[in-house]
């Protein structure tokens, strides 16, 4: 009997113990994944803040590229690790696009993967070839419901944000372009640069050194507000387009079954490196909007936007390149 109450009041204590901290947290080195190639917004955002978090946590954060499947491959990744929070996944919208897209009984990025915090943000600026006698929004439209489908549209896949923004700028104007989907970004906008293809939707803050040398002709920002990095290009909001936003995330996520106090910590740790104004500083030099938020939030914009980019990706009956 004695050692029946024993047994109950151990029981009871544990029963009411306060959840494990995160106090041996890491205990080896964290891999951030970055399912694009080095020099993107993601990859810069990772490096950043990899590089602190090496330095906050005594534990070294190794970025590794793993590209492929649109992205897919390398949050499939993190999805099927193991769940102790030393591997994460540092990606953008095309985490909610490739959900729809990617049909894989394994992997799931709604299912098996949870939000720990948006870092940045950015947008992207409708631009034209250097050569096209196009100049503004209103000469655009005007030309395009004239010659419906006669202009060609670049973008970096079937499927990438940059297809999804050009069905949304369709939809919400009633124009037809010729879509002309390439194999990554970097190729499109070479195209672009040498009168290859008319139009592209590229993300404002690594195209702005083009628009700014003349390689390349800004018609909108893809935005309510004008942009810092191009201050005289206008933006869908002022020229009337209220209803057409390009705004895109750069974010970090966990497996799901990763610790809460786990997930806590990290956070954390990105709310306040992203804060510093030396990490700050050298990312909004590059025209990202750096601005932390809590994983809850994240979730939210992620549940939305996975929501709003469905609609496209059914109403167009978008299928994934194999």
């Amino acid at each position: 009997m004695r050692n029946a109450l024993l047994g109950l009041c151990l029981a009871l204590v544990a029963a009411w113990a306060p959840p494990a901290s995160a106090d041996g947290y890491p205990s080896k080195p964290i891999k951030m994944i970055v399912p694009f190639t080095p020099g993107t917004g993601i990859d810069n955002i990772a490096r950043a803040v990899g590089a602190k978090m090496t330095e906050r946590l005594h534990e070294a954060v190794v970025v590794e590229n793993r590209t492929g499947v649109a992205g897919n491959l390398g949050a499939k990744m993190v999805g099927q690790a193991v769940a102790d929070g030393h591997t994460l996944l540092v990606t953008s919208n095309n985490l909610t696009i490739n959900a729809h897209l990617y049909q894989d009984k394994d992997f799931d990025a709604m299912r098996d993967l949870v939000p720990l915090s948006i870092g940045a943000w950015g947008n992207s600026t409708l631009v034209a070839r250097p050569n096209l006698k196009i100049n503004t929004l209103a000469e655009l439209i005007a030309y395009a419901k004239a010659n419906p489908s006669q202009l060609t549209f670049a973008s970096s896949g079937v499927g990438s944000p940059m297809h999804i923004q050009l069905e949304q700028f369709q939809a919400a104007t009633g124009l037809r372009f010729q879509h002309v989907p390439y194999k990554g970004t970097a190729p499109a906008a070479a195209d672009l640069m040498g009168d290859h293809v008319d139009l592209a939707f590229l993300a404002t803050h690594t195209v702005a050194p083009n628009v700014l040398s003349g390689k390349l002709k800004a018609i909108a920002v893809g935005a309510q507000n004008r942009h810092r990095v191009l201050p005289n290009v206008p933006s869908f909001g002022e020229l009337g387009l209220t209803n057409v936003s390009t705004d895109m995330w750069y974010g970090f996520l966990a497996p799901r079954k990763t610790p809460p106090e786990v997930l806590a910590k990290l956070n954390s740790e990105i709310v306040a490196i992203l804060a510093m104004p030396d990490v700050k500083a050298s990312l909004e030099k590059t025209g990202l909007e750096v601005r932390a938020t809590s994983a809850d939030e994240m979730t939210t914009v992620l549940r939305k936007e996975y929501e709003d980019f469905g609609v496209v990706i059914r109403k167009t009956n978008m299928k994934a390149e194999q």
